[in-house]
Parts: C-alpha cells; structure tokens; sequence
C-alpha cells in the first residue's frame, strides 16, 4: 500500500517537501518523525533511498548547518541490548574509488577528527581492522606534509595497565619485519630510537630473550658510512 505517492517527472527544481520552523526560540518541533512501537514493524525501515545509476553530483542526504551550540548533529542512542552494527558500509559490487568515510577538519583546529571514549569492562576492542585483501596498500598509513610539533602517534598511560602498550606478533608473517625504521637519507638532528628509562624499580630498560635455533644473528650490525662517532657508546655518569 502506498498512502502517499509523488512522482517528479517534470524538469526544474521540485522540493516534494518543504517544512520551515518559523517560531522564535526553542520550539522542540520535528520536521520529521517516525516511530516503530514496541514489536512492531520488525522488518518495517524507517527511511530508505534507493539511487540507480547514472553519474550524480549531489548527495543522498546533505545537511547544511550554520547554528551554534553544543547540539549533536546526528544522535544515535541505544538502550537495549542490540547486537547488529550501528551503521554498516558495505560495497558490494562495482570498482569503487571514493573513501568510505572521508573528514575534512578545515577551521576546525579544537575539535578532533576522531573521538573514540570506552567504558566498562569491555570484552572487544575498541578498534578492530581485518583485513584478508591482497595487494601492495598499506593497511594503516599516515602522512604528514605539515611541519607539527606534536606527536605523530602519542601513546599516554595514566593508570595501572597490565597490557602492552605496543604488541607485535609476526606469526606466519616469517618475510616480514615486526619493526623497520627508514631514515630517508637525510641529516638527522634527532635519533632514531630514543629511550628514556628515568623511573626506578627493578624492571629492565631493555629485555631481549633469544631462543632461536637456526644461523641467524641475535644482532647484527653492518656499517658502511665513514663516520666519526662511535659505533656504540656507553657512558656512566652514576655509581652504578
């Protein structure tokens, strides 16, 4: 049953609906309003758009906003134990090129792009990417061409964790390197690899434990440059 049909045959601008809140100040009106009861409409969508093909240059859904405030554009609250995906992306056919989810900041230099906040005793992580693709892209990829001061990646513990902070586990990846650092061929004016152990206890700076069988070298060093300083270089400026 169609109880409310419009066809848009004709050429020109046609808005189907139009609906302007009029009224001075806090009205809490809805332009639109749909309400699935309480066992009702279990297979019923609220809202559905279907495009076919052809080449479009506007979007499905476009919201223009001017206002101020603390308002949520778009608000998502669940309440009951719902075990589907709160929103789902899923390209299932055709060469696709654009970005699934694409975040421009621009004048927006206090907000983050990304905020992700977890409670509770969580049993799945907060962020979790399976990837079974082939091919030469980069999983994860950033790409810095501004001159920043601030971390690339900042990793902050401010409570007792039991976890690693970085944990790398190669597996089956037998041909590839859990960790390689390219210089870039430039004059460095920092180090590479900087460790700060400052703190006291009786945890080791740096543990290393080594039950390899085969011909391979605990660690190797090859050095090609002609360089001045030393190759490795200890210094005790404490009774230790």
């Amino acid at each position: 049953h169609i109880v409310f049909d419009v066809n848009s045959s004709g050429t020109g601008a046609t808005t189907v609906l139009d609906w302007t809140d009029s009224a001075a100040g806090s009205t809490a009106k809805f332009g639109y309003k749909a309400t699935l009861g309480n066992s009702n409409g279990l297979d019923s969508t609220a809202i559905q758009i279907v495009r076919g093909t052809g080449v479009r240059t506007t979007p499905a859904i476009d919201i223009n906003d001017a206002s101020t405030g603390s308002a949520t554009v778009i608000d998502l609250d669940f309440t009951g134990a719902y075990t589907g995906n709160a929103i789902d992306i899923s390209y299932s056919s055709g060469a696709a090129t654009g970005d699934a989810i694409q975040i421009t900041m621009g004048t927006d230099v206090s907000g983050n792009a990304l905020d992700i906040t977890g409670t509770g005793t969580r049993t799945a992580p907060l962020v979790l990417i399976d990837g079974d693709m082939t091919g030469s892209a980069n999983m994860v990829r950033i790409a810095v061409t501004g001159a920043i001061s601030g971390n690339v990646l900042d990793i902050a513990l401010s409570t007792t964790v039991t976890g690693n902070m970085i944990n790398l586990t190669p597996g089956a990846g037998v041909g590839a390197k859990a960790i390689y650092i390219d210089s870039g061929n430039v004059i460095r004016t920092a180090s590479l690899v900087d460790i700060l152990h400052d703190g006291s206890g009786n945890a080791d700076c740096f543990n290393l434990d080594h039950s390899n069988t085969g011909s391979g070298m605990l660690m190797d060093i090859n050095v090609s440059g002609v360089g001045s300083g030393n190759v490795i270089d200890i210094t005790y400026s404490a009774a230790s």
